[in-house]
């Protein structure tokens, strides 16, 4: 639904109201990451909740065949604009627009938690060919300067800080496997320009007041130009990465 009772954007589906610093500001997915949770070879894959192509972009590199699906229509055409080639779908997680056993991996990147699990299981599922993979990938901050722990009490809000988006994210059942996790450290470039962009593609931040955002962007451009150095900050993330085999009929 792309819309509350209020008529605002859903949390899940306001993040097309800021597409551009979506694109601008977030992270990227190692390729170590990526090739420990999708494997070798040219898999076919389904990168569900595609949003603007992050995690796309991250496997096509890795010599995977992508479909892209995103509910969003603003980051569907941001996706396709970005690139041009991959098929780019409307669907959601529960209802995928794909055939029965038809992609080797389900890949996740950074929207699981926004998902009706029960029901994007049975769909993950039905997609996967016998022993394909479910891939769930999420870049964390890892806050090793003072200024990043800044940064984070600036976009979090009460609300974000007492939720854990990664609450249950390893739990699964039949036909799947227990989940395999791994960690993969690495870092993000940002100019103070781009790391406000990151903070205002925040679905809280969004979702602000404009009065009220307009004060958390200016205080995360004070922390940038505080901090950077030669134009630039460092922020320190790892991905972390789960995988899980759908068992064979």
């Amino acid at each position: 639904m792309l819309s509350g009772s209020d008529g605002r954007a859903s949390p899940a589906l306001r993040f097309g109201l800021a597409g551009g610093e979506y694109d601008a500001g977030r992270p990227s997915y190692p390729p170590a990451a990526v090739a420990w949770a999708v494997g070798a070879g040219r898999p076919r894959v389904v990168d569900v909740g595609a949003g603007t192509g992050k995690l796309t972009r991250a496997l096509l590199e890795s010599g995977a065949e992508v479909v892209a699906v995103e509910p969003d229509p603003t980051m569907r055409s941001r996706c396709t604009e970005s690139l041009p080639g991959v098929p780019v779908r409307a669907g959601t997680a529960e209802s995928l627009p794909l055939p029965d056993r038809s992609v080797d991996v389900v890949a996740v990147g950074h929207a699981y938690h926004w998902f009706d699990r029960t029901a994007a299981l049975r769909e993950f599922a039905r997609v996967l060919r016998p022993a394909g993979r479910l891939v769930l990938m999420w870049n964390l901050r890892t806050e090793l300067h003072g200024w990043e722990a800044e940064f984070t009490r600036l976009i979090a809000g009460q609300d974000s800080v007492r939720r854990n988006p990664l609450s249950g994210m390893g739990e699964i059942g039949p036909p799947f496997s227990p989940f395999e996790e791994k960690d993969v450290p690495h870092t993000q470039q940002l100019t103070p320009d781009q790391l406000v962009a990151l903070a205002a593609s925040r679905s809280h931040v969004i979702g602000l007041p404009p009065a009220e955002r307009a004060d958390v962007l200016r205080g995360v451009r004070a922390v940038a130009r505080s901090a950077a150095r030669d134009g630039t900050v460092t922020l320190h993330y790892v991905t972390r990465c789960w995988r899980s085999c759908v068992a064979p009929p």
